[in-house]
């Protein structure tokens, strides 16, 4: 939390000028009184909020000072009516209004992506801030939204009451009448008499195209849209991370890297560096990790391997068979720790890889391609404790090689994959865009992106092993049922599965 006070410069907020668009657009605003027991009250109507214009329109710092400052503003009303009431008030009760939220908010992911960060950013570093958090007027898909939000407010779900139809008479136990507004049960109005009180509160609406940094669906940095030189950018990055330099061992381009993937945004891209390296540190990872042997469970049965040669521009190829993964066998016969250094095996392989190649051609090479069959998928998969971890494994890897993904194909999708998909999405962050869904023509698709050669017969290629075999299983693992003698407990009961899952 101290860090990321400094590196966010939250103890100048007060001093801090939101940029127009999210004074204008941004949902939300402090009401003048309070509830029954002296807290501050907040209403934020995020049914009426344009995230996809609001990411288009400011700098992914702007948003995070945004929430700082509100966390920031809460704390300072929680002192102000405290020495009022002679009490010590540490937390303020928040209502969010989700009337008019769209199906869209859920099918587009920057938007849940960038709501989802700034809730865990809240939450890390003010935690129990909240006394109640009130959602009204939910809507029917409401059960999905939450599912996802839900592992990011982990402290504050205890806090969450949803209401329905008799919001108005819960709030009023709650809140005075006085410091309520008329359209929520209460009497209050503002000084135009307007019971929406909007002389306080935002309520949204969509944003002109004016504030627009760009017109596509990308978030595009104020940096990157003035085209800044690229040294001085580099030069900068580097100065903010100057107490890292002497232990790591990263050369120019590598931290280049880290700006593109943040779009030039400096404060983010420092972020994000700072949180690798610390992830590095406390897992002790490092580039022996490519050295490292899994268990024998994990070489046997988790689906995927590297085909030996390159996608047509020249980029590893990794084929993954997860269709025919046994979650709940890996996760009881293997410690979270093994997970993890596997996933980051993957990725520190792919990382050698694309240095070799890069040397070879002569040219910048990375991320690589990723071919995901998942044929033989299942309603087993949306076993709770193994999706939480799967997309833990997801999120960790996505958040620490941002570049490791260059595209991701999904081939032979079951009926059941865009409730998993709908599950995972979110935590893939900007790698999303990278997911590519193919249909029945999938074979022809693969052969001209990977090329004949460097694919195997049996997905459309020409490649086969050297004992024939068109699966290539020399290099490729296709998982299966786990043995119960690789049981690490071989009575594994429901408990067991929810220890992994609070892992």
């Amino acid at each position: 939390s101290i860090r990321f006070r400094r590196l966010w410069h939250l103890d100048n907020l007060r001093e801090w000028n939101p940029p127009e668009v999210l004074k204008s657009y941004f949902p939300g605003g402090w009401l003048p009184g309070c509830d029954k027991e002296g807290h501050p009250i907040r209403i934020e109507p995020m049914g009426r909020v344009d995230m996809p214009g609001i990411i288009k329109s400011c700098q992914y710092s702007d948003l995070i000072k945004l929430h700082g400052a509100i966390s920031e503003q809460g704390l300072a009303l929680c002192r102000d009516f405290g020495n009022k009431l002679r009490k010590y008030l540490h937390s303020f009760t928040l209502i969010i209004d989700l009337q008019g939220l769209g199906l869209d908010f859920l099918w587009k992911p920057n938007s849940i992506n960038t709501y989802t960060e700034m809730i865990s950013v809240q939450e890390q570093n003010y935690p129990a801030l909240f006394h109640n958090i009130f959602i009204i007027n939910p809507p029917v898909f409401f059960s999905q939204i939450f599912s996802v939000v839900k592992p990011f407010i982990h402290g504050s779900v205890d806090k969450i009451t949803i209401l329905k139809d008799d919001y108005k008479e819960v709030l009023r136990k709650h809140i005075p009448i006085e410091n309520l507004p008329a359209c929520y049960g209460g009497k209050l109005v503002d000084s135009n008499g307007d019971e929406y009180c909007r002389e306080w509160i935002t309520y949204g609406g969509e944003v002109p195209q004016h504030y627009y940094f760009s017109d596509d669906g990308v978030a595009v940095s104020a940096m990157k849209s003035k085209n800044p030189p690229l040294y001085l950018l580099l030069d900068e990055f580097k100065k903010r991370i100057n107490d890292l330099l002497e232990h790591n061992l990263c050369d120019d381009d590598s931290y280049m890297t880290w700006l593109k993937c943040y779009d030039f945004d400096l404060i983010k891209a420092e972020e994000m560096f700072r949180r690798n390296v610390e992830f590095k540190q406390r897992w002790r990872l490092d580039d022996t990790i490519i050295q490292w042997i899994p268990p024998m469970v994990l070489q046997k049965y988790f689906p995927g391997g590297w085909l030996p040669g390159v996608d047509v521009e020249g980029h590893p190829v990794r084929l993954e068979p997860l269709g025919n993964i046994d979650l709940r066998g890996l996760m009881h016969s293997c410690t979270f720790n093994d997970f993890l250094r596997y996933f980051v095996k993957v990725a520190e392989e792919n990382n050698h890889k694309c240095k070799i190649l890069s040397q070879q051609s002569g040219q910048t090479i990375e991320g690589y391609t990723l071919i995901v069959d998942l044929k033989g998928l299942n309603r087993s998969f949306l076993w709770g404790p193994g999706i939480t971890v799967f997309n833990e494994m997801i999120s960790i890897i996505a958040n620490n090689y941002p570049t490791n993904l260059k595209t991701i194909y999904l081939i032979r999708c079951p009926p059941i994959f865009p409730a998993i998909y709908n599950l995972c999405k979110s935590f893939l962050g900007r790698d999303t865009t990278k997911v590519k869904l193919l249909g029945s023509d999938y074979k022809e698709v693969l052969a001209k992106a990977v090329g004949k050669n460097s694919l195997p017969r049996y997905y459309g290629g020409s490649l086969k092993d050297s004992a024939g075999d068109e699966k290539c299983s020399e290099w490729i693992c296709y998982g299966g049922e786990v043995p119960n003698s690789y049981y690490i407990n071989q009575n594994a009961s429901l408990q067991d599965d929810l220890n992994w899952q609070n892992v």
